[in-house]
């Protein structure tokens, strides 16, 4: 049979699993330059999968609202959760700035609160007593703005093949705020609602609970995305964006290849694939796309209606490019190999929405050059599947079968 998601990978799409991936990614670079070494594919991704995540820490309260030794130590459950956000958050915090908090297991733009202080995460924290885990991401205070400064976020559809191949569709979703973006400063003393939710919050979930909701103005596609900003950027637009995209597919072919090694983190099956919803901000100062979450089962319908022909196109090249390979591999009593199946060339060399995409590797990226094979393989201009990396993860051997 073939799956359509893999059965481990919660370093993916929990937040709080993502967040502490990243954070050891950066713990195991810094012990590796002490001791002069770690070259390895696995190593690279892990020196660089941070430079595309803003700093990001989990407040985990598990064991400070379930525990009675906690809450009889610190004299009450209050006293403990605060001591709890102190100690994962306090010293970020007296660092100064504005902070994103979410709960880790949150969706559809839900519960987000912006923070400067640690009493702001204790309220928070004490209001939704059921969410135990929380992630603290320091706010993107310079995004890019488009269409009469509204703040957006890319949705980017990235699918995982087999054991493993990783793919980039590169016709995304940019799903704009209600209303311009607003001071973030003023918001930052509790849970974003309001105006403020409306200006800041870009979740297409959130944007349509204001009246007068215009779906056409708010979701469009990425490449219509440089007319949306040519007013403000002229020339400049189309080459910002070619830019962020550059960067969407550096990040995810590193953070994929970041995860090998992660027992119990993520684990690839060679008959299976899953399809992801990655959101991404993009910085106005160096068109650097910031990770926020990768989400699984992602919400088709956020394109809305004027843009359901790109989700129907979208799961056709789904079928071709993982169904019929992955199934025809198993009907030949085999799995389907790493790259197998197409012609390898330049990652840069052709794209369904753009006539070239530059390969550009952002100045802080090390090496500037992506994990596993060098380059990367067309599946053809029909084919709207950007392939960003093929990488052996060692586990043909792994099957997964339906119990009567």
């Amino acid at each position: 049979m073939v799956a359509n998601s893999f059965c481990i990978r919660k370093s993916l799409i929990r937040k709080a699993n993502l967040a502490a991936h990243v954070e050891a990614c950066n713990s195991k670079t810094m012990a590796r330059e002490s001791a002069g070494g770690g070259s390895g594919t696995t190593a690279q991704a892990q020196a660089s999968v941070g430079h595309f995540v803003p700093e990001s820490l989990v407040v985990d309260l598990f064991t400070a609202t379930t525990s009675g030794d906690a809450v009889r130590w610190h004299g009450s459950r209050r006293a403990a959760v605060e001591a709890a956000v102190d100690e994962a958050v306090g010293e970020a915090l007296e660092g100064g700035g504005v902070w994103l908090l979410k709960p880790s297991m949150g969706n559809k733009g839900a519960d987000l609160h912006l923070v400067r202080r640690t009493e702001d995460v204790v309220r928070a924290v004490t209001e939704w007593p059921d969410a135990l885990q929380w992630v603290l991401q320091r706010y993107v205070a310079l995004p890019l703005t488009a269409l009469g400064g509204r703040k957006f976020h890319l949705r980017v559809y990235v699918m995982a093949r087999g054991a493993l191949d990783v793919f980039v569709y590169r016709e995304a979703l940019v799903l704009l705020a209600s209303l311009p973006h607003g001071d973030v400063q003023a918001a930052a003393s509790g849970e974003l609602a309001g105006a403020s939710a409306h200006s800041l919050v870009t979740n297409t979930c959130v944007a349509a609970t204001r009246e007068g909701f215009d779906e056409a103005g708010s979701v469009l596609l990425l490449s219509e995305l440089p007319g949306a900003l040519d007013s403000a950027l002229g020339p400049e637009a189309e080459r910002v964006v070619r830019r962020a995209y550059a960067g969407v597919r550096e990040c995810m072919a590193r953070l994929f290849a970041s995860l090998q090694g992660s027992v119990g983190g993520f684990m690839p099956l060679p008959n299976a694939y899953e399809l992801y919803g990655v959101d991404f901000v993009v910085r106005e100062t160096d068109s650097r796309p910031m990770l926020l979450e990768v989400n699984a089962g992602p919400d088709l319908k956020q394109t809305g209606g004027r843009l359901r022909t790109l989700i129907a196109s979208m799961m056709g090249d789904v079928f071709d490019t993982s169904v019929l390979p992955l199934a025809r591999a198993k009907a030949a009593g085999r799995f389907l190999a790493a790259g197998e199946g197409s012609s390898w060339a330049s990652v840069g060399e052709t794209s369904a929405a753009w006539d070239s995409v530059e390969d550009v590797a952002l100045p802080d990226s090390r090496g500037g050059v992506l994990p596993g094979r060098p380059g990367g393989f067309r599946l053809g201009a029909e084919n709207g599947w950007d392939p960003v990396l093929s990488l052996d993860w060692g586990v043909g051997d792994v099957d997964i079968g339906v119990s009567g």
